[in-house]
């Protein structure tokens, strides 16, 4: 099933254009004079294997944000969170 939906990002109003829940391109919003090429380049990494999935800490910071060691920081792994 094809579906627009309009959307508003902090460089441009567009409409997402998703088919079967996905989403296929983005559209500038029809009265822009001059779109941002930004537009262009949105559906791609939505789906890229690189994104993060979902929200994640370092291990330290969620057991103790108060006394997170940053000294840690690109050495520590990451803990997923909901």
């Amino acid at each position: 099933m094809k579906k627009q939906v309009p959307h508003l990002a902090h460089w441009d109003a567009f409409t997402a254009m998703t088919e079967n829940d996905r989403l296929i391109v983005c559209e500038s919003f029809f009265a822009d004079a001059d779109p941002s090429s930004m537009l262009n380049t949105i559906s791609e990494p939505v789906y890229s294997d690189k994104r993060i999935r979902q929200p994640i800490v370092r291990r330290s910071w969620l057991k103790s944000r108060a006394n997170s060691d940053h000294t840690l920081r690109d050495r520590e792994d990451f803990v997923a969170v909901d």
